[in-house]
């Protein structure tokens, strides 16, 4: 009875608005099936190919010295004004599907747009012409403050950009915080009450045959 009450309880508060709040976006695209010459830049769905900063081949579409610009949309999703908000995250992940097609995958990087980018070894171990999906924890690189400040930017618009010796086919940037504080309806805490006082009762019940 008493895990019946408990359960009630949390059931009630979950029920009207729940722990955390969230967002997500999910960017395809495909390996290039032609290239182009810089400055030129090739699109594949969702992501834009052009000529990175970090090397000099001058052919776009190779998945050598390429930067895959990505821009995520998390306008009109439920969360996004109280994530705007919010002085901490609990959670930003950015997910990416990669081909390496160079040795010097060791040195390619993403980042957020007008943050600093990051060098993460998950990227730097891949295998060359081997399709990998790596998982980034933005909160190692980023602060919350610097993330919530890229959701505010464009009012709900992220740019991220990698590069540069990899195909890119796949991104997803999901980014959660707590929830504003919800109070519960009125019927959620007469049903609350109701179990507690049903357990209190039981308890009295219980302690006076025994």
């Amino acid at each position: 009875m008493r895990k019946l009450a408990f359960g009630c309880l949390l059931a009630g508060w979950t029920a009207t608005g729940g722990f955390a709040a969230i967002i997500t976006d999910t960017l395809t695209g495909a390996v290039p099936t032609f290239t182009v010459p810089a400055p030129a830049t090739l699109t594949t769905g969702d992501l834009v190919y052009a000529k990175g900063s970090l090397g000099g081949n001058d052919t776009v579409g190779e998945g050598i010295d390429d930067e895959v610009r990505m821009g995520f949309d998390f306008t009109g999703q439920a969360d996004l004004a109280i994530l705007q908000a919010a002085s901490v995250l609990t959670s930003a992940t950015l997910t990416l599907t990669l081909i390496p097609q160079d040795g010097f995958v060791s040195t390619d990087t993403v980042q957020l747009n007008n943050l600093a980018p990051i060098n993460s070894p998950l990227i730097q171990a891949l295998a060359v012409g081997v399709p990998a999906t790596v998982v980034i924890d933005l909160l190692l690189y980023y602060t919350s403050a610097e993330i919530v400040g890229r959701l505010n930017a464009q009012g709900g618009l992220v740019g991220a950009l990698f590069q540069d010796d990899s195909f890119l086919t796949e991104a997803t940037l999901t980014i959660s915080g707590p929830d504003a504080l919800v109070v519960p309806e009125t019927a959620t805490w007469l049903i609350v009450a109701a179990v507690l006082i049903g357990f209190a009762f039981w308890r009295h019940y219980s302690t006076r045959t025994h």
